[in-house]
């Protein structure tokens, strides 16, 4: 005999409450109502919705279970069914119920779109791609499948197609700004920074406390150095998520790059408030610190980072950097090959190795070290042109040659490669072919103080002095720091008997060498100033600077006294 149906009021009742969010009071109705209909498929069904609402997973499948035992055929039981699965992390299971759905109603979009969500999360992307597909094959205007399927293109790296679907959602949920923060992380990909910045503020027009947006903004400014509105961001992000660490660590960092390190290391401070586990605000603070001169303190933030994160490479590159700073060799090596030993493909870990071995006059170890990280990437044109200045030092001109010009084969507009060939060639004295590398040197990048300085050393070496007087004079109009430039236009300008301008060019010699500058040469000072205190100062200065104390050998005891005067001749020769 057929048991009676629930009256439709009743059901209606039931569903009011709960899409009210009054799922106890549901619960309860239904409860009271299965009383009198306990074979009512639809009531169980319900039953596990409610369920399934205040959190009592187990409960809600065996209320789905009992639905599907009245009636087999109960698409939406096994759809419901198949969510709670998921829930309870139970995807096979999940994904069995899903098929189910299916089977008994193949336009179930729903059914398609949540199977999707199933597959994508245990990894089967073209299953969940194919899953999402047919959703919008019989749904184009199923805002949540476009949205899963952009994410689908974003892990295939297919930029332009996570758009088109991003776009979609949008024309059906104009106001959604999710999708445009999205939209503009997939510009982001595809270079197009300006387009992502529109995209981003669109984001932030529908949602005015959306952070993350403000942050995307402050990362794009910052990487196109726009600093200042990266900062303006970071704080307006912050202002909206105060203890979120990652938004006060990106805001140290902008800060670093406006060279602020007073408010960088108090921002990486914030986010250490906010999470003293934090390893890159650790990281960032120890860099801070080393800036700043406070090198136990740098040593302590960086090993803390290490203790938190074990295979941190930047924070072991970072040390070894640190104790290369203070001459310490050994403990330097051992970091960087620490940080080698975690990625053994990182390229920036060789450069520093054989920085650090080139540091101590181990040209073997170095060009070791740059030969390797040329096997792992043959196509950087600067490592090519770092070889090629080890092998200049150690006088073997033909390989410096044949490392520059690989480096120039691999970025016709590498001027500092072209700078190096004719340094080479003025140490053979090859006059022409060094003028004429100089001259390519300056026309690639017409702003080269470095290469003017040189084109000057060139002319007056071969007592070309107007010539040298007009490339130092450049030189000095671009970058007026050049260590010795300045020294190098007033010997000129002494050798030419050109006297416009020399009183004002030697008080800013003595000035800056006074604020300990590397101004001149201390042998061309001699004839510019005689003032010995700052000639002393100069040789100190061109001393610690090309000649720095080494602790290779050990301390020398003082020579023992004697009653005789005992004078000795020391000679360049």
């Amino acid at each position: 005999m057929n048991q009676k149906k629930p009256e439709k009021s009743q059901i209606d009742s039931i569903f009011a409450l709960f899409s009210n969010g009054q799922l106890q009071d549901a619960l309860d109705s239904v409860k009271l109502l299965l009383k009198s209909h306990p074979e009512d498929s639809l009531l169980h069904n319900i039953s596990g919705a409610c369920y399934a609402g205040l959190g009592e997973l187990r409960s809600a499948v065996k209320s789905y279970e009992k639905a599907i035992d009245i009636n087999p055929n109960y698409a939406k039981a096994h759809y419901n069914l198949a969510g709670t699965y998921h829930e309870l992390e139970k995807t096979d299971d999940s994904i069995k119920s899903y098929m189910r759905s299916l089977e008994i109603d193949p336009s179930y979009a729903e059914a398609y779109n949540n199977l999707g969500n199933v597959l994508k999360d245990v990894g089967k992307l073209d299953e969940a791609f194919e899953s999402f597909e047919k959703a919008l094959a019989i749904n184009p205007e199923y805002l949540e499948a476009h949205y899963s399927l952009a994410m689908i293109f974003e892990e295939y790296g297919h930029f332009e197609d996570m758009i088109s679907h991003l776009e979609a959602v949008t024309k059906i949920q104009p106001n959604l700004s999710k999708a445009y923060n999205r939209i503009g992380d997939a510009l982001q990909q595809l270079g197009q920074l300006n387009k992502a910045i529109e995209y981003y503020q669109k984001a932030i027009k529908y949602n005015s406390k959306f952070s993350e947006a403000y942050n995307n903004l402050g990362n794009i400014f910052k990487n196109t150095g726009q600093l200042d509105d990266a900062v303006k961001s970071y704080k307006k992000a912050l202002e909206i998520n105060p203890d979120y660490p990652a938004l006060h660590n990106n805001l140290g960092s902008a800060y670093r790059d406006l060279k602020q390190l007073d408010k960088a290391e108090k921002s990486y401070k914030k986010a250490l408030e906010c999470n003293p586990d934090f390893p890159d605000s650790l990281n960032n603070l120890g860099i801070i610190l080393f800036e700043k001169g406070q090198i136990d303190k740098a040593v302590k933030s960086f090993k803390k980072a290490i203790a938190i994160r074990s295979d941190y490479d930047e924070a072991y590159n970072n040390l070894g950097r640190v104790f290369l700073s203070i001459d310490e060799l050994n403990e330097a090596v051992a970091n960087y090959e620490k940080a080698l030993n975690i990625n053994p493909d990182n390229l920036k870990t060789y450069d520093n190795l054989a920085a650090a071995y080139l540091q101590f006059g181990k040209t073997e170890q170095a060009i070791r070290y740059y030969k390797k990280s040329i096997e792992i990437n043959p196509n950087l044109a600067y490592v090519h042109n770092n070889l090629g200045n080890v092998f200049k030092q150690i006088e073997l001109f033909d390989e410096a040659f044949k490392c520059y010009e690989k480096a120039i084969e691999l970025n016709p507009n590498f001027a500092e490669a072209c700078n190096n060939i004719g340094t080479t060639f003025k140490e053979l004295n090859q006059f022409e072919k060094a003028k004429n590398s100089f001259e390519k040197a300056i026309e690639i990048n017409p702003n080269f103080a470095i290469a003017y300085n040189n084109l000057g050393n060139l002319y007056k070496d071969f007592d070309c002095l107007d010539e040298a007087l007009n490339s130092y004079e450049r030189a000095f109009e671009i970058e007026n720091s050049l260590d010795n430039v300045l020294g190098n236009l007033l010997g000129t300008k002494m050798n030419c008997c050109n006297w416009v301008g020399l009183s004002e060019l030697l008080f800013d010699a003595k000035e800056r060498i006074v604020n300990n500058e590397k101004v001149v040469e201390p042998f061309t000072l001699l004839g510019l100033i005689d003032d010995s205190a700052i000639q002393r100062k100069a040789t100190e200065l061109r001393v610690n600077s090309n000649h720095p104390k080494n602790n290779s050998l050990p301390a020398i005891n003082p020579y023992p006294k004697h009653s005789k005067i005992r004078i000795g001749y020391f000679s360049a020769d």
